[in-house]
């Protein structure tokens, strides 16, 4: 099974950016994971949450801020780069 890993700050833009294209690529038998850094943003935040129909893990889930040291332990087969600036938090 291929492994997708989403990557973004934080999980704002998860149900309006991510959710579409985790649905089309969930049916087509990938595995998909986003990471993310809420925690920083979001004190307490779970480690693990799914939003959106998107399991969402923080970088403290992992025990290091090393996104390279995740890498190696998720093996994904893409990592896809989003970032999420929303206009209501961003007004324009």
């Amino acid at each position: 099974m291929k492994k997708i890993l989403f990557f973004d700050c934080w999980t704002r833009g998860v149900k309006h950016l991510i959710s579409p294209i985790n649905e089309a690529l969930v049916k087509n038998k990938f595995q998909t994971k986003l990471l993310h850094f809420e925690s920083i943003y979001t004190p307490n935040f779970p480690k693990i949450k799914r939003i959106g129909g998107v399991d969402c893990y923080d970088y403290f889930y992992y025990k290091t801020f090393i996104v390279k040291k995740i890498l190696r332990k998720e093996r994904p087969n893409l990592v896809i780069f989003f970032e999420a600036i929303l206009s209501e938090i961003n007004p324009i």
